[in-house]
Order: C-alpha cells, then structure tokens, then sequence
C-alpha cells in the first residue's frame, strides 16, 4: 500500500510511502474526502479504540480499513483513497493520496458558537425509549448541561447551541452489531423526512438504544454517537474528541513520579471530562489546545527561579493560569494548575484543591498520551491525592527542576519553579517551614537558606559536609545560625555540587536588628569542611531602601547595583527607583558596571563636549564614556548631561559598553510592534532582547522612546554585566 502527495502540494503534507501490492484489482475504485478520526470510549472497562473514517459529504462517511503497518492518517486532511468496498459499508484500502495535509491544531481558536443537532433515533422493534426528548434536551442544552460545561471551560469564549429531535424510528430493526453507520444514515434520513437539516450544523450526535459495540459514546469530526447513555460526562466527552482534544490520562511510575516503569491508565485523570469519572474541566493543556487561555495567562518556564500565582483554572477574566515548563532534552512539557470548587469542579475536595496538579503534555516518547496527571504522592495507592501541596517539593533530577508550592488560598496557588544549575552560592532560594515566600534575598527576622556549593578539584569522587559557625557582621545586629550543617554528597572528580540539588541539607541563618546598622550590610559565616579546609561566606543583607521595597519587580536587580558599588541611591534611604535616569547618571552607572566599583577614570579636560566642562558633575565618567566609544554625544559637540536616557538609547549603550564600540548588532526582524525593523534602533533593541536582557514593556512592546527609570537601570545593568548579589 502507498501513501503519497499530490504535486504541488504544501511541503508540510509530505508523505511518507508505504506499500502492500503493486496492483490494484479490477474493481478497485476511488473515493476522496476528508479524515475523520473517531474514537470509540468503553467507559466501563477503561479502554479506547481509534476508528479512521473518510467524510466524502456532510453526514456521509465510510470506514477506512487500512492495513497493519500503515502509518497514521491525521485527522482534517483531505484524501484521495484507492481500494475496494468492504463488508459493511466499509472500504478497504491500498492507497492513499494526500491533497491536502491536515491543519494545525495547536491551538485551534474556538472563540464562536458550535451549532448542534441531536437526534434521537430508535428502531422498529425498540421496546421502550430508554429517556425522554426532554431529558436529552436538559443533558445537551440545560442550565446544567453541556453547553453550560463548555461556556464556563472556555470562559465563555465558546458556546454550544442547538436542538433535540424527538425520537425518530428508523425503517430498519435493530442492528445484531454495532452498526454505527447506519445508525447515522437512518438518523439522517429520519431527520431529513421529519423537516430538519442535520447538514446546516456543524455537530451532529445520535442518540439510540443499545447496540452491542462495547462502547458508550464515539466521537470525532462533526459526528458522535452516544450508546443508549444520556450524561453531560458521555455527550461532553464526544465532543470533547469532536473538537479534537484526546482522553485526559494518568501516568503511575511506582514508587516514583516519572522514570522507570510506569503504566498509562487511558481515562486515569479523575479531574477532567476527557477521563471517565466526572464533567469536569479540561486540565490546562486541552485548554490551551483548544484556544481558551489567553496567551498572557501562560507562563513558560524555561531557567532560573520563579514564583507564580496561579489562579484557580474555573474562573473567568484571571491573569495567570498555568505554568508550562518545556524541557526539550528530556522530549516532555510539564504543565501546572491549580483548581477549586467552583462550577463544574464543585465536587473536589481535599488534596486536589490543596496544591498544584501537575500534567505532561504530549510528545513524551517513553509514554505517550494527549494529557498525563502525575501523581504527587506515589507512596499512596490511586490518584485522589495526585496533587503536589504546599510543604511538599517535587524534583526532577535529571532536569535540575524543583517544583514548591509556597501557599494556596481560595483565590490562588502560589508556587515556585526553579529549572537548572544552582548558582554557586544561593540565600534564600527555597521554602522552610518559617519563610515560605524565599525571594532569593535574606532580610531581617526571616530565617533563610543558605545553599553553597562545593567543587571537587580532585582527580577522584569526594563525599563533602559542611559546618557553619562564626555568623557576624556590623554591630547593632544579632546574627543567629539556625542549622549549622550542609551535606554535598559525594562529588565527581571535577564536578560541582549544591548542597540544596545533592542533599536538600543546608544551612540556615536569621538575622535581627531593631534599626539597620548600615546601608550597605553585609555579614559573614565561617564554614569549615569535611576536608578541613575553611571558606568565609559574605552574605548581603536586603531592605536597603525605604522605596524599593520585596514586594517590587526591580528589588533584587536594585539591592544587586548596592552591593556592587554602582550605587548607593539618590540620597537619604532612597533609591529613586522610579525616577528616570540622566545621561550624566548612566555614563557614572555604566562604566562602573564595566569596570568595577574601584574603577576611576581619567581627569575630565572639558574639551570634549561644549556643555560639559572639567568641573560639571560626572566629568570625568561622561569624557571615558566618549573614549571608549560608547558615546558620540547628543549632536553638535553637546552630551546633553541633564536629558534623560530613553529606552532605546540605553540599549545601544549597554551592548556598546559590553561588547565595544566596534561590535554591530545583527540585522532586525520587527519583534517590537513599536520597533520596526526599519527603525535605527531596532536591531540594538532586539540584540539586548536576544541576550535576555529585556522583554519589552509589556504586550508585544518595548516602548523605545520612554525615559529609562532608575530601577529599570538596575535591571539592565544586572543582566548586561553578569552581576551578582551572593557567592565567589
């Protein structure tokens, strides 16, 4: 049997070849339309099969017989098929010709109405109706029903609407198989003669009574068939598969959460109406397929740490409902939500509603299902208690991710992701039981974790503890160690290791001070090893300003210029973070972020730029900043020392400054909606995004012609130079 394209067609529909004879019989026929994939749901036994069907007309399709071996059909491509007709009605195929590739899926915009007919259709030796039209009516259209299911899933972007049939009679008795073919052309004809037109809607469902298939609902394309069931699970289910989601499956790996031997269970996900337990919502990744979540309400997290709030996936208008953390090494996505008892989830209780319910998506090649729920707590038996809570870390060694949930509430789930290496030295980076918001700084009267790493210079593996005492610092201060030891395990000859990634045993410290002994503090531990060599640990101390506070974006990046000597503020206590920055300031700020705190440039001669003398504040810095080349000056012999810097200016400024005067950015695309590529600017916008540096100002826009503020000058510099708050 072949598979091939039709010339001329989209590279991406290329075919693959394959082959079973190399003549067609005589009464070999061609037959063309599109793929419909139909998945066949035994609820009862927990087993699905997949059924390839080819739509030639609205409400006319045949079964595809294909041979074993042949690659898959996907479904929405459109088909040229060579075979002979089967028993049944079914065809049986040789080859296919593809014409057109299926389209993308990912993710399918379903912002609009899904019209839906329902007809129910018994036959002539039915005994009984098995339910009443305004039953079906209630399941499918009611207050509670699954057009109800889908305007609150979707946030009220996709809405289903329609009407029942009242029970039509086929002209035939009832099938001694599951004959599902004919019970959609009986549904039709019966439909047709009864004055409806199931072809002027885009989902048909039939309802009938009991056929022996093993299955209670069958669904894909604009067709399901609902076997002598009427429930908001079956009929939202089938067109859950009509709209082109998979079943929402479970992975159980033992005794642990991944890696090993795990089995799928093909509806093991409880919490969504894509399993088999309940009607209730898709779990984050389906709604991204299907176009329901805002794009600004995704997170990917692909390095460091973060902290998010995840908003409870049941409720409309959030700003934040999922976490996605690709890692292309391993060929798997894990996708984190959060739920609550609201709407359709009203039923959950307990440990689901505690803490995050951790997916993978698609494309995991070990196991492979559309959704897989992970279970948190492998120690125990089944899924009830899948979800990771607040007090429990989950860690994926082999990515170097660790996943905390520090808090939950009614109103949001707040939990940390930290994806890579540890940094040679970290403060503050993960919960303990008496500081569960770490922001990576230590702060007065918290107790924080003090993760250090050690590096094996050895030519052999060396187990390494540690021993934390002599915690000081400027006086007017109580330093405190709370746990003393840290363990790095056992270290290859020449690797590194936190003690955090190895162990999870680490230090912790507390600090305490009615007022703070300095604006600038630091203290410092002695920590000697197993080894018994000694290191001294500084560790800064946050809150320096009264105006740049934790709960700022900026406060790490403004505490880190402090610490480095770029800075000690505008005076007093304060930091202006929200002030914009001159041009005089930057030349000051960027060179010693450059250089170094202890760098001192040359003596200004004031002949450099007119409205710059050797006197004017910032002489010395702006004249460096023109030799270095960084700099020409604003126009006319003038700096222009008292205008402020707009975005676009600093970006120049910074990759000039890291890369030198010579260095040219590489050629702009437009990222920026603001920023053309035909902008002067663009191509250094895009090269100081490119370097992590920036991601614009919000909503696909870097605002180039905004002042740079003061803390924003932080930011950049931080990022730019590689500066850092804590370690060698």
């Amino acid at each position: 049997m072949s598979i091939r394209l039709a010339p001329g067609r989209r590279a991406a529909a290329f075919a693959i070849l394959w082959t079973v004879s190399a003549l067609a019989s005589a009464a070999t026929e061609t037959r063309t339309g599109t793929v419909q994939i139909l998945t066949a749901d035994d609820f009862d036994s927990g087993t699905a099969a997949r059924i390839v069907t080819l739509v030639e007309k609205p409400g006319a399709a045949t079964v595809l017989e294909l041979p074993a071996g042949a690659p898959p059909l996907e479904s929405g491509a459109r088909i040229a098929v060579h075979g002979t007709p089967a028993a049944r009605g079914a065809f049986a195929v040789e080859s296919v010709e593809v014409l057109d590739a299926a389209p993308s899926s990912l993710p399918s915009v379903v912002a609009q109405n899904a019209s839906v007919i329902a007809i129910l259709i018994k036959f002539t030796d039915t005994a009984a109706e098995p339910f009443t039209q305004a039953q079906v009516q209630n399941v499918v259209f009611g207050a509670q029903g699954v057009s109800a299911y889908y305007a609150e899933a979707s946030y009220g972007a996709q809405t289903v609407s329609g009407i029942v049939t009242p029970w039509l009679t086929a002209t035939v008795a009832t099938p001694a198989t599951c004959d599902y073919i004919t019970v959609m052309n009986q549904a039709i004809a019966r439909a047709q003669a009864a004055g409806y037109n199931p072809g002027g809607y885009e989902k048909q469902v039939y309802f009938f009574p009991h056929l022996p298939c093993g299955w209670s609902g069958l669904g894909g394309g604009s067709t399901a068939w609902i076997n002598q069931s009427n429930s908001v699970l079956v009929v939202g289910h089938e067109l859950g598969h009509c709209f082109g989601v998979g079943h929402s499956s479970s992975l159980s790996c033992g005794s642990g959460v991944l890696g090993g031997t795990c089995t799928v269970s093909e509806y093991g996900d409880r919490f969504s109406i894509m399993g088999n337990s309940a009607a209730r919502h898709f779990p984050a990744y389906f709604k991204y397929q299907l176009g329901y979540l805002p794009p600004a309400t995704i997170a990917t997290h692909v390095t460091g740490m973060a902290v998010y709030t995840i908003a409870p996936i049941e409720l409309a208008g959030q700003s934040l409902y999922t976490v996605q953390i690709p890692l292309p090494d391993q060929s798997l996505t894990y996708w984190l939500e959060y739920r609550q008892p609201f709407g359709f989830d009203a039923g959950m209780s307990g440990n689901p509603i505690s803490g995050a319910l951790v997916h993978l998506g698609p494309g995991y090649p070990t196991y492979t299902c559309d959704s897989c729920l992970l279970d948190m707590t492998p120690a125990t038996t089944g899924f009830a208690d899948a979800a990771l809570v607040v007090g429990q870390t989950y860690t994926d060694v082999a990515a170097q991710l660790h996943v905390t949930p520090l808090g939950a509430d009614s109103t949001g789930l707040v939990v940390q992701v930290d994806l890579g290496p540890s940094p040679p030295f970290g403060v503050d980076r993960h919960a303990t039981a008496t500081n569960i918001h770490p922001n990576g700084l230590l702060e007065t009267n918290e107790v924080a974790t003090i993760e250090p790493s050690y590096t094996n210079s050895a030519a052999t593996e060396a187990a390494m503890t540690g021993a934390a005492t002599s915690f000081t610092g400027p006086t007017g201060a109580t330093y405190a160690i709370g746990d003393p030891a840290a363990d790095y395990g056992t270290v290859a000859a020449g690797a590194r290791a936190s003690c955090f990634d190895a162990t999870g045993d680490c230090y912790s410290v507390v600090v305490t001070a009615a007022t703070r002994p300095a604006m600038h503090w630091d203290a410092f531990f002695q920590e000697t090893l197993s080894d018994t060599s000694v290191r001294t640990w500084p560790i800064h101390i946050g809150g320096s300003f009264s105006d740049a506070p934790s709960s700022r974006a900026d406060y790490r990046y403004v505490e880190t210029v402090l610490h480095n000597g770029i800075t000690t503020g505008c005076g007093g206590a304060s930091f202006c973070p929200d002030a914009s920055m001159s041009r005089a300031q930057m030349a000051v700020f960027l060179l010693r972020a450059e250089h170094g705190a202890a760098y001192v440039p040359p003596t200004a001669t004031g002949q450099v730029f007119i409205d710059v003398p050797a006197t004017a504040f910032a002489a010395d810095w702006i004249e460096r900043l023109a030799a270095e080349g960084v700099t020409a000056g604003c126009g006319g012999s003038k700096f222009c020392p008292n205008a402020t810097v707009t975005r676009a200016q600093m970006a120049v400024f910074l990759l000039k400054a890291e890369h030198g005067a010579g260095w040219a950015p590489p050629p702009a695309s437009g990222e920026f909606w603001d920023v053309p590529a035909s902008n002067t600017f663009a191509p250094w916008v895009e090269a100081l995004k490119n370097e992590d540096v920036t991601a614009g100002c919000g909503n696909g826009a870097y605002c180039p012609s905004q002042s740079t503020r003061r803390g924003q000058m932080a930011v950049f510099l931080t990022k730019t130079f590689g500066l850092t708050l804590y370690g060698p």
